[in-house]
Formats: structure tokens, C-alpha cells, sequence
């Protein structure tokens, strides 16, 4: 999990930034996943999930590395998109 490798035995390639994959003999980088809204990867090979962002930042898209820090005294939306 987290990785993918075609079947021609050449190895595993992680699933890069922003993207995770549970599937275990995923053969395609197409298997790797985004990450959702509101959630970030910033390891390449992340097995199974995305982590939460951090209080006071958000992931306004899907398939983000790094949660985006919210400005002084503003706080994310509840659809993690912005800050308010």
C-alpha cells in the first residue's frame, strides 16, 4: 500500500505528494489517489490516508501536499476552501 510497480518486475514507485493509495498490487499511479479537501500528504508512499490540516490552516483542493496557513486572526471555513 502506497506505492504502485507494473507487473514487468521493474519495482515500486511511491505514490507522490498529495495522494495516498490503500490498494495493495496497485500496478498504475493512476491507482494512487488524491487527497480530499480539507486533508494533506506531504510524504511520498502514504499508505492508507491524508492527515487532518492543522488547526488554522486548510487544503482548499483536492491532492494537496501542504495545508495552506490560514492569515493572522482568521480562522479556515467549515468547507475547509478558505479562511474567514
Amino acid at each position: 500500500a502506497g506505492t504502485y510497480g507494473p507487473a514487468t518486475g521493474l519495482g515500486c514507485f511511491q505514490c507522490g505528494r498529495g495522494k495516498y493509495s490503500d490498494a495493495v498490487g496497485a500496478t498504475t499511479e493512476t491507482q494512487c489517489a488524491n487527497c480530499p479537501v480539507g486533508k494533506s500528504s506531504p510524504a511520498e508512499g502514504v499508505p492508507s490516508y491524508c492527515e487532518n490540516c492543522p488547526a488554522g490552516s486548510y487544503a482548499p483542493g483536492e491532492g494537496y501536499a501542504m495545508c495552506v496557513i490560514c492569515p493572522p486572526f482568521s480562522s479556515p471555513t467549515s468547507d475547509q476552501m478558505g479562511c474567514e
